[in-house]
């Protein structure tokens, strides 16, 4: 019998897409008929995300291994789940490989405060 999870499961493997980005790589998987973004991000060594809000998006992000972090608010993570709110400043610094769950990005949710690569 199909499930809501199930459901969510399907449509999850079956948007998935690789972006290389300045700062390193991001494996989307988008399930927006769920509301729900999952993605799997590797920051190079000596690379940054930008600094950087959300006014709707909320995440979680889990560190998988690295000597990078997180930085969010004022706290500053290495290791394991961090809430990032809508409206929290933001920034991850590598090297860091992480998951991060949210929910559904598109992409235009992310206001940059500051960023290495002039996006």
């Amino acid at each position: 019998m199909p499930s809501p999870a199930g459901d969510l499961l399907g449509e999850l493997a079956a948007s998935q897409r690789l972006e290389r980005r300045p700062w390193g790589s991001m494996l989307w998987l988008d399930a927006p008929g769920h509301d729900v973004t999952v993605k799997h991000l590797r920051v190079a060594a000596g690379e940054r995300t930008s600094r950087q809000r959300h006014v709707y998006k909320d995440e979680l992000l889990v560190i998988i291994g690295g000597g990078g972090f997180v930085e969010a608010g004022a706290e500053t993570y290495h290791a394991g789940a961090v809430r990032i709110w809508p409206g929290t400043v933001h920034r991850v610094t590598g090297p860091l490989e992480y998951l991060e769950v949210s929910t559904y990005d598109d992409g235009a949710d992310t206001v940059r405060l500051e960023d290495d690569y002039d996006r």
